[in-house]
């Protein structure tokens, strides 16, 4: 099996992107914090662009993840197939906050601060 046949199967896809959005979310909720320290413009541009990205990645995860869930499943005992079972309720009830997660660096990012120095211009 070469490295071709691999990325073509959704059970690899998916264990590569599935920290994507969890540790993408962390390291840009971390990014921000930081950036609101710093008072940095172009440190929060960073941070929102990074959580954007772990927010976007959340799809991808959630369709492969479905697309192995059978194949999967057929391999597992019981009591895998119940952790299968569970991780995949999981993943179906928390994408809506992953999609709700890309709302705020693209309305943060569309904010203008009309040369007033404050944290969250968009926020009154």
């Amino acid at each position: 099996m070469t490295e071709f046949d691999l990325i073509q199967k959704p059970e690899y896809i998916h264990v590569v992107l599935n920290h994507l959005p969890i540790y993408g979310t962390i390291l840009g909720a971390l990014a921000l914090a930081i950036s609101l320290v710093l008072r940095s413009r172009a440190a929060q541009i960073t941070a929102l662009i990074i959580t954007l990205l772990a927010g976007a990645s959340a799809y991808p995860v959630l369709v492969t993840g479905q697309r192995a869930y059978k194949g999967i499943r057929s391999m597992a005992d019981d009591t895998g197939a119940e952790a299968l079972d569970e991780h995949m309720d999981r993943a179906e009830k928390t994408i809506g906050v992953s999609i709700f997660w890309l709302h705020w660096p693209l309305r943060a990012s569309s904010c203008r601060s009309n040369g007033q120095k404050r944290v969250f211009p968009c926020l009154r």
